[in-house]
């Protein structure tokens, strides 16, 4: 053997050869120490990991060691990383950097690099991440490494868009996408899809957030990284949060927070906790609200996120704003201020101004609340968050406004506007154009109101137009195609399986509840049973909700349909002079103390401001409805007359708090016809039994019908002629058959006079179509609506007041496994293109729906509107079905001889109410005209 061998293997003990056995010795003594810091390491005992480190370092150094050095330098920076010590983390990895740079070690300095990028990124350092970033692409460019140059993209898309250069982030994201596609690498690119999402919904860019957010969670899902999961469902929430569908925004949440729960994610708990606040409170759920901010807040001080920390105190701030609790939103809501000027954390910023200004508004001090939206308003411009500067300069102008200074509220109202209808454009769906105007915080009526002390009464009469049925315009303008000829092949194709499979779970559920009422089963086998089928219906509904989501994002054929030109004043005008017998009215709630109502008669045009808004509005609508029914509804003599004095005082107090301004007006037109566009609570209220100050109902001197909107007037039919007259369809149910209809379990019986009804005006008309019974099948009344010029249903009207568009008009009994479920659905409608030139819904309940603001009542009405009928007749509660066969006979008589609809309506109505005894306005005010009420 070798004598230096020998040597060596004797342990060099020999003094004769240092350089050879130090060198050796030193070496494994460090590679002990390193591996007992990776132990340690490992089992988070991170002191213990720190001195194994720090010893093997002293050692490293001692022998001039650079690559151990380089080594243990980037090691003590994990472990500081791991105990979030972040400042004494990225002094370890620079020094680790600028070794490896020295030794030339491109792959270790590139690592370092996105180290430091990643880190500076989490205590939101932006411009040192996108430095070390830059840096760490360009090394990994240098040796083609191009799967580590496209993450180092992502972080420096990610990054330039939290410091606002959208421009630059766009770039970045978009190279990185490309180097994955090259790369056919699916997963990253998915990754990278869900921070494009991310940028695109910071920009306000809808569309692209919701298309590129579902592909991320497509591929996410399919390679169960249940991490990027949960960031793709924050990033849909967040957007669907952003267009004001809180219902959405909250799915998506929740989903986030489940994926982290089930899957041991705790480090980002926080991040769900605080979405799931912000869900509640939009939702007004405020005491909940807190809880789950609170929750964050606690899961922010556990980890030192100081970010999450302002959040969460800022989102418990704003929750105790609107619980009422002054003193302690104003300490909570400072405190987040504090916090986010320290670390710079502009979105939460400018959010605790804006709030800190709404607080002291509410405290009457004016002054401090304009300095706080100012400030807020140039925090936000930096921020370049469009949303939020429409919100401050909106603000703004309300506090100018109270301040008396109407030319500065003006012009922020202004710029608020045009910023905010540019966003609108994003809104691909026109069913939910209504959300997004609600997030508009009061804009349009507080810029109405402006307009109306300036005396700009034409101005601000157009701005109430500018806010009505833009959704419904859309509607009616995609809908000059079938929803599903839009769509491409396969998109159709599973848009049916969707629907059909609903109307399997509907019918499953169904059969479900009809065994649930036979006793000799066992209770328990019953409710479970009902209960799995309820759950599958809804899950079934919400996937053909998604569905629809995705649709709308990624089909530019849907997205076609831009906002509606506005009416001009000269248009309105000369609608108004063509008819010179009718009083146009709009009303338009500006808040709970302030209404604004415009009256156009013959080309003039008056406006009021009415002392009333949404509270009192809102009480005394709702007791006359209450009274109303209970007038229609009270059997002995005593009960009657109690119940009538009670009706006719709320019908007199309402009528004087919405015309009390408007009676000289009346007077001196002496208009025949009333034309109404209401909103809020005035949307389901009946016009027509209003009692004026001489004790005579409004339809006595009125005919009456209602609109959407003005501009709705004006526009022409666009549909191509129809092929056939009148549609009859009437009770779908056999003799003596009840029906139970899901998820809400109410039974339906027999409509025998309906029946009746539907025939006879059936026969008034050549090539008529009666379909009842059996025969009402809904494949067959889908199949023959868009060939019908009238279109008259005489069946049992079902109301979701929860979702509009789920109430539903009832057809035939299907079949348990039937893929229709024997309910025509408002959504269902709402896809058609229609020629019908009017539309009966001689049902119950057909005029209600839920309100979208601007789109009036989403329900049946609307969604025949939607679909291109010009006019719709709708009931306002449920019908008596005898006094309904009477009334409408008359009606179709009448509107057979060509006179005006609304004349027409009114001749009915006045019919049954002159009668013997004259009935309660519970049975002959409940139909009314929505649209053009002129003769057909």
């Amino acid at each position: 053997m070798n004598p230096v061998a020998i040597l060596l293997r004797a342990g060099c003990l020999l003094l004769t050869l240092p350089l050879l056995c130090a060198p050796q010795n030193a070496n494994s003594r460090i590679d002990q120490l390193y591996q007992q810091g990776v132990e340690a390491a490992k089992q988070s005992d991170f002191a213990a990991a720190e001195r194994a480190y720090r010893a093997g370092l002293e050692a490293a150094q001692s022998s001039d060691n650079k690559v151990w050095t380089a080594r243990l330098h980037r090691s003590l920076a994990e472990v500081r990383e791991a105990r979030r010590e972040w400042k004494d983390a990225a002094a370890e990895y620079t020094q680790a950097l600028a070794l490896y740079e020295e030794l030339g070690d491109k792959s270790g300095a590139n690592a370092v690099s996105m180290s430091l990028a990643r880190g500076w990124a989490g205590v939101s350092d932006h411009s040192k991440s996108i430095e070390y970033a830059n840096h760490a692409l360009a090394g990994y460019l240098a040796l083609s490494e191009s799967a580590n140059a496209a993450k180092a993209l992502d972080i420096m898309g990610q990054e330039h868009a939290k410091n606002s250069q959208y421009g630059d982030a766009e770039r970045a994201l978009t190279q990185a996408v490309s180097l994955y596609e090259k790369l056919n690498d699916e997963r990253g690119k998915g990754k990278v899809l869900g921070s494009l999402a991310d940028l695109d919904r910071r920009t306000s860019r809808f569309n692209s957030a919701l298309d590129n957010g579902f592909r991320a969670l497509d591929t996410d899902e399919k390679f169960a990284d249940h991490q990027e999961i949960a960031k793709v469902l924050d990033v849909l929430g967040t957007a669907f949060l952003d267009m004001g569908q809180y219902e959405n925004a909250r799915h998506y949440f929740e989903r986030g927070l489940e994926e982290r729960r089930r899957f041991g994610l705790s480090q980002h708990l926080s991040f769900s906790y605080r979405n799931m606040c912000a869900a509640l409170f939009y939702s007004d759920n405020y005491a909940e609200a807190v809880d789950y901010c609170r929750k964050s807040l606690q899961e922010g001080m556990n980890a030192g996120n100081f970010r999450e920390i302002a959040g969460s105190t800022l989102n418990i701030g704003i929750s105790e704003l609107q619980l009422g609790r002054m003193g302690d939103a104003r300490h909570d809501l400072e405190q987040a201020l504090a916090i986010s000027e320290e670390h710079a954390y502009r979105q939460q910023e400018g959010s605790a101004l804006y709030n800190l200004g709404n607080l002291s508004r509410t405290a009457g001090d004016l002054d401090k609340s304009l300095e706080y939206h100012q400030r807020a308003l140039e925090v936000r411009e930096q921020d370049r968050d469009r949303r939020a500067v429409v919100r401050s300069l909106s603000r703004i102008g309300l506090v100018l406004e109270e301040r008396g200074d109407l030319q500065g509220a003006l012009a922020a109202h202004e710029r608020a506007l045009a910023q905010f209808e540019s966003i609108g454009g994003e809104i691909s769906d026109p069913v939910q154009y209504g959300a997004f105007r609600q997030t508009s915080v009061g804009l349009y009526p507080h810029y109405a109101r402006v307009l109306v002390k300036l005396g700009r009464t034409w101005d601000a009469l157009l701005i109430s137009e500018r806010s009505r049925a833009v959704g419904l315009s859309r509607m009616v303008a995609l809908n000059g195609a079938a929803f599903l000829d839009l769509l491409q092949h396969d998109h159709a194709e599973t848009w049916r399986q969707a629907s059909a499979d609903l109307a399997r779970a509907g019918n499953a559920l169904r059969v479900a509840m009809e065994r649930a009422q036979v006793q000799a089963e066992p209770t328990d086998g019953r409710t479970r049973a009902m209960e799995a089928a309820r759950a599958r219906y809804f899950e079934a509904q919400k996937r053909l909700s998604d569905l629809r989501d995705r649709l709308f994002a990624s089909t530019p054929a849907l997205r076609a349909a831009q906002n509606p030109a506005p009416p001009t004043a000269a248009q309105l005008q000369a609608m108004a002079k063509s008819s010179p017998d009718t009083l146009f009215l709009e009303w338009m709630i500006v808040d709970d103390q302030s209404a604004l109502v415009f009256a156009l008669h013959a080309g003039a045009l008056d406006a009021f401001e009415l002392n009333h808004g949404t509270a009192d509005l809102l009480s005394v609508s709702n007791s006359w409805r209450d009274a109303l029914g209970r007038a229609g509804r009270s059997l002995s003599p005593a009960a009657r007359r109690s119940a009538d004095g009670k009706e006719e005082t709320l019908a007199k107090e309402l009528y004087t708090v919405l015309f009390s301004k408007l009676e000289p007006g009346l007077a001196a037109h002496k208009v025949a016809r009333l034309a109404i566009v209401a909103e809020g609570p005035l949307l389901d209220i009946p016009f027509a039994a209003l009692m004026t100050s001489t004790k005579a109902r409004l339809i006595d001197q009125y005919a009456i019908s209602n609109a959407v909107s003005l501009a709705s007037l004006l526009r022409p039919p666009v549909r191509s002629k129809p092929v056939q007259s009148m549609l009859a369809v009437a009770d779908p149910l056999g003799q003596g058959e009840s029906r139970i209809v899901p998820p809400s379990g109410y039974s339906y019986d027999e409509l025998p006079d309906a029946r009746a009804e539907a025939r006879n005006i059936a026969g008034m008309y050549a090539k008529s179509v009666f379909l009842a019974g059996p025969s009402a099948r809904e494949q067959e009344v889908k199949k023959l609506l868009p060939q019908f010029e009238f279109l008259h249903f005489a069946t049992h009207g079902i109301l979701d007041a929860h979702d509009g568009l789920n109430s539903g008009l009832l057809m035939a009994t299907e079949s348990a496994d039937g893929s229709e479920d024997g309910i025509l659905h408002a959504w269902e409608v709402a896809e058609l293109s229609l020629t019908a030139r009017l539309v009966v819904l001689s049902a119950c309940d057909t005029g209600l729906g839920k309100e979208r603001q601007g789109d009036g009542l989403l329900g049946m009405a609307w969604s025949f509107l939607a679909a291109g009928a010009p006019r719709v007749v709708a009931s306002l509660w449920r019908v008596d079905d005898a006094a309904s066969r009477e009334f409408m006979t008359g009606f179709y008589k009448d509107v057979k001889t060509g006179i005006r609809l609304d004349d027409a309506m009114r001749k009915s109505m006045l019919a049954m109410r002159n009668g013997t005894p004259a009935p309660s306005p519970y049975y002959w005010s409940a139909f009314q005209i929505l649209g053009n009420a002129g003769g057909l």
